[in-house]
């Protein structure tokens, strides 16, 4: 095997589908939100739920990156319980930060789940 056509199989091996590379950004998002969450005015089961979920999306981002496929899995359940966290801030928040904050990580989830259910993306994962 020559030494190109060794390079080009290691960089398809490498190559990540674009709805991958989207959805780690995405989740990058989630990451950024989760962390400023529990900086407004909240109640301290929030500031936990946001630490621990934090920490958590970290790994399925990672799991994601890498185009493992429990990251896979852990994105999409990380993604739907985010869902469900800033869903309902959406209708009652108490300031329009939040009612925005909410709306877009609400946003940044459904999107993650799509992207990383589409057929070129879960052909990539191992």
């Amino acid at each position: 095997m020559s030494y190109d056509s060794r390079a080009t199989a290691m960089t398809s091996a490498i190559q990540r589908p674009r709805p991958v590379t989207l959805a780690c950004s995405l989740v990058v998002l989630v990451i950024v939100t989760d962390l400023t969450g529990p900086l407004l005015p909240s109640s301290e089961g929030n500031i936990v739920f946001g630490m621990v979920a934090t920490v958590i999306t970290g790994a399925a981002a990672f799991g994601l990156w890498m185009l493992r496929r429990w990251g896979f899995i852990a994105s999409v359940v990380v993604a739907a319980l985010n869902f469900l966290q800033w869903a309902p801030a959406i209708a009652i928040g108490s300031t329009s930060v939040i009612k925005a904050l909410a709306a877009l990580s609400a946003l940044a989830c459904v999107l993650i789940m799509v992207l990383v259910t589409r057929p070129e993306a879960r052909r990539a994962y191992r």
